[in-house]
């Protein structure tokens, strides 16, 4: 009974984070094809992943661009199957995260 209480505090404590990273991308200067695509990524993360995102936009909102081109490049990269592009991006993104604090 216990379990399932704390599975259902989860559940909607992970809906609550992913309306308020919604609500981040709405009110964000994106544009339309871009809030999709985050929304398409909010509905598959969990809540440690979300409240990641929600903390590293809401330190500097400029990393929702940073992290909004990288997201696109990434799409486009593993679309290509090239590996040493892919391979690339890693490292590329490795960089990224140590630049944002990580």
């Amino acid at each position: 009974m216990a379990e399932t209480q704390t599975n259902v505090q989860t559940f909607t404590e992970t809906i609550a984070q992913k309306r308020k990273l919604e609500k981040i991308i709405i009110s964000s200067l994106l544009d339309e094809e871009d809030k999709k695509l985050w929304f398409q990524l909010i509905h598959q993360l969990n809540l440690e992943q979300v409240d990641i995102f929600i903390d590293l936009i809401q330190n500097s909102p400029d990393n929702l661009n940073k992290l909004t081109a990288n997201l696109k490049e990434k799409i486009k990269i593993i679309a290509s199957g090239n590996q040493e592009s892919i391979q690339s991006l890693l490292n590329e993104e490795e960089k990224m995260i140590e630049s944002l604090g990580g």
